[in-house]
């Protein structure tokens, strides 16, 4: 259940693009794909593409150990930060 919950998790975006892909399609070609509904998939695609590259992290800038130590050393509370884009 571990695995499954960790693939869920991981690969939620792409499962909810790809169910939500699958249902519009299914809606939509009821009654036959028209032209208008191959816009609106088309739509939605690039909608997709969007939101994907617009909710993209960028990439880490990542701090030397040799820089945090002094900051560690004084005396006052730190705040360390850790961040994963898994």
């Amino acid at each position: 259940m571990t695995r499954l919950r960790q693939f869920i998790n991981v690969n939620s975006y792409y499962l909810s693009v790809g169910i939500g892909g699958a249902l519009i399609l299914y809606l939509l070609g009821r009654d036959g794909l028209t032209a208008a509904d191959l816009f609106w998939l088309a739509g939605y695609a690039a909608l997709c593409v969007a939101v994907y590259f617009g909710l993209r992290t960028s990439p880490a800038r990542a701090t030397p150990a040799g820089a945090v130590e002094p900051a560690l050393g004084q005396g006052r509370p730190t705040l360390l930060e850790f961040y994963s884009d898994t």
